[in-house]
């Protein structure tokens, strides 16, 4: 979700002769997007929004014309991903969970504004790259629970997997006592944070490099 909004939004210059055109285009679409994609999540389910707005924003990306209707589904995602995400994640870890998820979208805004580096290689591979990585958030979030009008999940072993997780022999267990599940979760959130920790060492270390090489 990251990647491919901020990636657009560099993108956005080459929509028009006028550099300036194409990112207000890019801009003033989010508006209306907002807006519809509000009440799209009132009539259907939160996957099936995200999932359309997914492929819709992969195939507008290949062709330079669609761009803009990319970037008005891309808005769509914006709107229904952290809906989504809420109700998915158990009421005990749902801080740590949607921290987690923030925290590797960030990369991908990190990783955004190389991508222009691509049209090295060849002037469509920035827009290839973003059409495959929408394409393959498309693939996974269609094996992701729809949580639309359902009860959100109260501890750990209310969770829903989904089939995603489920190819990987996780199960959603019989519900057991709170306090196992809240011990769990301190478990949890000590590893989380020293794996997040470690991962935010490493970006500000690439980051810290890449502006030295800059000014030398």
């Amino acid at each position: 979700m990251n990647i491919t909004y901020w990636a657009m939004a560099l993108l956005s210059t080459t929509l028009s002769e006028d550099g300036f055109t194409g990112y207000f285009l890019s801009g003033f679409i989010e508006i209306p997007g907002a807006l519809l994609g509000v009440m799209l999540l009132f009539k259907f389910g939160r996957r099936t929004v995200t999932v359309w707005s997914f492929t819709v924003q992969c195939t507008g990306t290949i062709q330079t014309a669609l761009a803009v209707i990319a970037k008005f589904f891309n808005t769509f995602i914006w709107v229904a991903q952290p809906l989504m995400l809420a109700e998915m994640s158990p009421t005990t870890v749902r801080n740590i969970f949607c921290g987690t998820v923030s925290f590797f979208g960030v990369i991908g805004a990190v990783i955004a504004p190389y991508l222009p580096l691509l049209k090295t290689i060849s002037p469509e591979a920035p827009k290839v790259t973003v059409s495959i990585v929408s394409l393959a958030a498309a693939i996974v979030l269609l094996t992701a629970p729809e949580t639309k009008d359902l009860p959100m999940p109260e501890d750990v072993n209310d969770f829903d997997p989904g089939r995603f997780l489920q190819l990987f022999g996780y199960q959603k267990q019989r519900k057991q006592s709170v306090f196992m599940a809240a011990e769990n979760a301190a478990i949890f959130e000590e590893w989380t944070t020293v794996c997040l920790s470690l991962l935010a060492f490493l970006v500000l270390k690439v980051i810290i490099q890449d502006v030295y090489c800059f000014f030398s």
